[in-house]
């Protein structure tokens, strides 16, 4: 199975959601990081289930919470480069790529 790496601005959008659910319930920030992390453990299981956005970029969307994971295998590693609330402005990320 291959690694993973968060761009740092998706690691801030990450632990910005944790802290925001957690904050609005306990226990649920846990719920959503539990949730991301099973769309990363499933991206690296099989990296092409992902919906196709752009020159190897894929998508997946959560079941519980309204956010879309941006990835993209590079290296060897499986790159996450937005956890996206799916109210906004797609591409916003874009410039994160290396």
């Amino acid at each position: 199975m291959i690694d993973f790496v968060f761009h740092p601005d998706a690691l801030a959008e990450f632990k910005a959601e944790v802290a925001y659910y957690e904050g609005k319930q306990a226990g649920l920030g846990m719920a959503f990081a539990g949730e991301i992390f099973r769309i990363i453990e499933l991206a690296r299981l099989f990296p092409r289930i992902g919906t196709p956005e752009e020159a190897g970029v894929r998508s997946l969307v959560a079941k519980r919470f309204p956010f879309l994971i941006y990835y993209e295998i590079m290296d060897d590693k499986l790159w996450i480069w937005a956890v996206m609330h799916g109210a906004r402005e797609t591409g916003y990320w874009k410039s994160r790529r290396l």
